[in-house]
């Protein structure tokens, strides 16, 4: 029985992320290759201001959204994901400074998945690809993404799909733990309504 994969994000709520104060290449993310010998140590990023200002905008979850690519992360979602056979990744750490200019004394990282596989049947699917970048899918609203049924993808529970670079899909199995465990502000989407 082949996996079955779904979409993944960090939701927009609670705290969100400027760029990286020190990292420019931060698309490295998103090529599947090793980037700790080029990526700072620890990466910055600035919380946002926001303008309405109550403790849900405040909050600071498990899966942070952000600007800069990658997927941010809190210490107990990198133990978690660790541990998990199926998930090949490096954990960059990542140091948050709040609107007052203070640390967050707790530890977080952004995910640099090192599995980056055809996972999308072009010839099923809906798509556009990017005038910009060829090799890369224009989300739209007509995009209809179509998985295809088997693959070496299946051997992995986090992986870079090639064509949509920017994106993560994740296993179902391993969204379940996640949810299980009660982690905060993951963002899950089936790839049949990926729109970009």
């Amino acid at each position: 029985m082949s996996k079955e994969y779904k979409i993944i994000a960090a939701e927009h709520y609670g705290v969100a992320l400027k760029e990286y104060e020190n990292y420019d290449d931060d698309w490295m993310f998103c090529e599947g290759d090793s980037i700790l010998n080029e990526a700072p140590n620890p990466l910055i990023a600035h919380i946002s201001k926001n303008p309405v200002n109550i403790p849900e905008n405040n909050a600071v979850h498990d899966f942070v959204w952000g600007i800069g690519a990658g997927l941010k992360i809190s210490k107990r979602a990198k133990e978690l994901l660790e541990n998990e056979e199926g998930v090949h990744a490096e954990y960059v750490p990542l140091t948050i400074i709040d609107v007052k200019g203070k640390e967050l004394e707790e530890e977080f990282f952004v995910v640099n998945p090192l599995e980056k596989h055809e996972a999308i049947d072009l010839d099923k699917s809906t798509v556009e690809m990017n005038s910009l970048d060829e090799d890369s899918i224009l989300g739209t609203h007509d995009t209809r993404l179509v998985l295809k049924k088997s693959g070496d993808f299946e051997k992995f529970d986090l992986i870079i799909p090639e064509h949509l670079n920017s994106e993560l899909m994740m296993s179902t199995d391993l969204i379940k733990k996640i949810q299980d465990a009660g982690f905060t502000n993951l963002k899950v989407n089936e790839p049949s309504e990926y729109r970009g």
